[in-house]
């Protein structure tokens, strides 16, 4: 039986690019059977779900200059250079409001997983999101980056970026029974990520306590190219569809330009429409073996 699926990777800033397709998508009826989604990827299929055109990319850009948002002030408020309760709270219920009951009705025929990397096994962790108000702690874990974000406490455990542990979840999602899948990534085609830089401070900080997520964290760029070259045989094979930048993006993951993410956006939101008919034709062919 077709089960068609989305999976949506992160990025941060980068997710402007996501966002434009899945606006695309909205305007064009584009549905499916599944969504798992990690960090930005997991804040867009939000609104995606919900149906809420334009309104991850509003709450990106409008308040991105706000020094609730990001920066030294949230620095010195919270210790962290993003503001998670003004991200995750105030955007998110009054300036810029999520439609709960509107994701909630999406998610009976689109059920969507949520990634996480869980900080003491340095492992990902899927949970299902079935009630959003209740399980908003995961979409924010799934969006907390190390070293300018906080560790979530949820369920008994912390909680961090799904992207640590799975950066692009496309064996979940078909593990999960999806049999088509449509990828949208937030580098272009010739990307392959390199060591992470930022080790030392990120050993010093979190080695005592959660060495084994330090030790995802080290071999993360082995883990995210393997995986690029999986999406790439499974496009080949015909079970992925994969929507990307056409070029190398030059948003930076904590980008705060605005117009630079607009730009991205309304990229993506072209890439979008120019892989309508290519998407419907992918999701409504015969199975692949």
């Amino acid at each position: 039986m077709r089960k068609n699926g989305i999976v949506l990777e992160g990025g941060g800033m980068r997710g402007g690019y996501t966002a434009g397709v899945l606006d695309a998508f909205i305007e064009n009826g584009i549905t499916f059977d599944y969504c798992i989604g990690v960090s930005a990827g997991a804040c867009n299929a939000l609104s995606f779900i919900g149906r809420q055109k334009g309104r991850y990319i509003r709450a990106n850009t409008e308040y991105l200059n706000d020094p609730r948002y990001m920066g030294v002030r949230s620095f010195l408020k919270t210790g962290y250079f993003l503001g998670n309760r003004f991200i995750f709270d105030d955007l998110t219920d009054t300036l810029v409001p999520l439609d709960f009951d509107a994701f909630q009705t999406g998610i009976k025929t689109c059920p969507f997983v949520c990634v996480t990397t869980d900080c003491e096994t340095g492992f990902a962790r899927y949970d299902e999101i079935t009630d959003l108000q209740a399980q908003r702690a995961l979409v924010e874990a799934s969006s907390s980056l190390p070293l300018v974000s906080p560790t979530i406490p949820y369920d008994g455990h912390f909680l961090m970026d799904g992207g640590i542990a799975d950066s692009i979840p496309l064996k979940k999602a078909q593990a999960d029974g999806c049999t088509k899948c449509v990828v949208i990534l937030t580098q272009d085609a010739s990307y392959r990520k390199k060591k992470n830089k930022l080790m030392l401070p990120i050993r010093l900080k979190y080695g005592k306590r959660f060495p084994n997520m330090v030790k995802a964290l080290e071999r993360r760029y082995l883990s995210y190219n393997e995986t690029l070259d999986y999406v790439e045989s499974e496009k080949e094979a015909g079970r992925a569809f994969v929507i990307q930048p056409g070029a190398p993006v030059t948003v930076g993951r904590m980008e705060r330009n605005r117009d630079n993410i607009m730009a991205l956006y309304q990229t993506g939101y072209l890439d979008g429409l120019a892989n309508i008919a290519k998407v419907k034709a992918f999701l409504s062919s015969e199975e692949s073996a």
